[in-house]
């Protein structure tokens, strides 16, 4: 089992630039398929590009995947410096194909990013997310 996050405005499809995306939905994945267990809400009060980042960096800990519609240079470096690797969606991709399309790499002789991020200890999660409210 995988835990993937999905940025997303509406939870239904992949739809959002990483450092301003307003929800992550977060779901663990696998052979069998997909469940979701978690939306992370952020604040429109946040200040600038650093703030937004670092606050999603922690809201996404124990994830081994993000997936998003765009996302910068630096922040997919601090992405992936902390383990977690990112995923462009294309226009109009819902989560559930995204998730489906996991799953079925996962089912079959998985490509090496993928193996790679399925042996690695993900960083741990922590129970409170500064500047998000998780809602399950």
């Amino acid at each position: 089992m995988i835990r993937v996050a999905f940025c997303s405005q509406n939870g239904q499809y992949v739809d959002a630039h990483f450092a301003s995306c307003p929800h992550l939905f977060v779901y663990e994945i696998g052979v069998r398929g997909a469940r979701p267990l978690e939306k992370i809400s952020f604040s429109e009060a946040e200040q600038g590009e650093e703030d937004r980042v670092a606050r999603r960096l922690q809201a996404l800990r124990g994830c081994s995947f993000l997936y998003c519609r765009q996302i910068g240079g630096p922040a997919a470096a601090r992405l992936v410096q902390s383990g977690i690797y990112p995923l462009k969606a294309e226009a109009e991709t819902t989560i559930a194909a995204a998730s489906n399309r996991l799953e079925k790499l996962l089912q079959t002789n998985p490509p090496p990013w993928l193996k790679k991020q399925m042996f690695r200890k993900p960083i741990p999660e922590q129970s409170d997310v500064k500047g998000g409210s998780a809602h399950g």
